[in-house]
């Protein structure tokens, strides 16, 4: 059995109710609600600070890419393992130059990208990546790059790769989304290409979803604070009731620790930041221990 032990926060300061509830194995909270804060042994293996909460989370607001679509997993690292298993071998930092091309030609392409499913999306994206190493990179990848129909055979095995481990990525995510909706109103804030609605609602995700911030529907780009503002004015919540889950320090959760958000960091393997100042409020190994934490 759980050791559990209970204590009303109600007209109590943080600092008493800390060292009211504070025992050595005590790690994260588990579960709150109407002012009682429940206290459990963890059955994660990280160690959460403890902290008392003065506001009751209401809304869950997630990054898509590297969040939900693959855990973990950053665009430019999944694209580069594609690359190289279809045989176009470079470093991840000539990519990089590639693709930073191709994500800012998305951005301004406008509304031809806003019905783009993710196949489409992906066709796209690789046809500027292509367009730009067959100028800029590296002779060995530019001279396999030169015929057209090996540019259109190499597009196609390495979305077909990305396409299937996304559609799989997604569904996992939906599964706990579907779960967590039970609990939070949820919210996706990206910086996308005008079709994030539309992926969305191609995997399934959409109807769980209350609010979609898109960064080019919106005109601001993380890690500009106004991108979350338009998410929090579109709950129509404080800051204090919502937090942000996502897989980047910079661009998540430190523009939303500012705004008084709470912050939970998606990091596989990583425990905590360099900077006790920036680190978020919890780390986590994956989606499904969102079930288990009380933010």
């Amino acid at each position: 059995m759980r050791q559990r032990i209970r204590t009303n926060l109600v007209n109590q300061s943080v600092r008493e109710v800390n060292e009211a509830i504070y025992r050595p194995q005590v790690t994260h909270i588990l579960h709150k609600c109407y002012g009682i804060a429940w206290i459990c042994q963890p059955y994660v293996k990280y160690d959460y600070r403890l902290i008392a909460f003065t506001s009751v989370i209401r809304a869950l607001l997630f990054d898509f890419g590297g969040t939900l679509d693959q855990p973990g997993r950053h665009w430019l690292d999944r694209f580069h393992g594609h690359y190289r298993s279809v045989g176009l071998d470079l470093t991840r930092t000539e990519l990089d130059s590639a693709y930073s091309f191709a994500t800012e030609s998305g951005y301004r392409a406008g509304s031809s990208m806003y019905q783009l499913g993710m196949a489409g999306l992906l066709e796209f994206v690789l046809e500027k990546q292509f367009e730009y190493l067959l100028q800029a990179g590296p002779s060995p990848v530019s001279s396999k790059l030169s015929a057209e129909s090996a540019r259109r055979q190499l597009a196609s095995a390495i979305a077909n790769k990305f396409v299937s481990e996304t559609v799989l990525g997604l569904e996992q995510s939906r599964q706990v989304l579907t779960e967590l909706a039970k609990r939070y109103r949820l919210g996706v804030v990206s910086n996308f290409y005008g079709n994030l609605e539309t992926v969305l609602t191609e995997s399934g995700i959409r109807p769980l979803i209350e609010v979609v911030v898109d960064s080019v529907r919106v005109g601001h780009f993380k890690p500009d604070p106004e991108i979350y503002r338009c998410a929090i004015d579109a709950f129509g919540l404080k800051p204090t009731e919502i937090a942000m889950v996502g897989d980047s320090l910079d661009k998540d959760c430190v523009p939303c620790a500012g705004l008084g958000m709470r912050t939970v960091l998606l990091a596989p393997g990583a425990r905590t930041t360099q900077e006790r100042s920036r680190e978020p409020d919890h780390i986590i190994e994956s989606l499904d221990q969102l079930k288990r934490l009380a933010i």
